[in-house]
Formats: C-alpha cells, sequence, structure tokens
C-alpha cells in the first residue's frame, strides 16, 4: 500500500485522486455542505473504501450581468 497523501499533495492534485490509495475511482454522494464562507462534501474511495472531507473556503465573487 502506498503512503497517505499530505495535505499539500492532495490540494496540488485538485483533489482529484484518494489521498489514502491514489486511486481515481472517487465519488460523493451528497451535495457540497455550506455554511458562511466554509463549504465541504463528504468523498469516498470505491477502490480502498476511504472516506473524507474536501473543505472549500470562499475565495471571492464574481457579479454577473
Amino acid at each position: 500500500m502506498s503512503e497517505v497523501m499530505t495535505k499539500e499533495e492532495y490540494i496540488s492534485i485538485g483533489g482529484s485522486k484518494c489521498p489514502c490509495c491514489s486511486s481515481s475511482n472517487i465519488q460523493t454522494d451528497d451535495g457540497i455542505q455550506v455554511d458562511g464562507g466554509h463549504a465541504w462534501q463528504d468523498i469516498y474511495c470505491d477502490d480502498c473504501d476511504a472516506r473524507w472531507q474536501d473543505i472549500w473556503v470562499l475565495a471571492g465573487y464574481e457579479v454577473s450581468k
């Protein structure tokens, strides 16, 4: 089994792979939960059954016309 990714490694690949086994076979069964300037999403890996949360922080806004 490979080593678990650091937070920095996971962020650098845009959360596109499982931080535990590096598989790209990852899923979410819920939408994104939002509270104030933070959001999170439950993610799981179909290959190694790992579960984790992606955590998002508000970075700005755009006005649409």
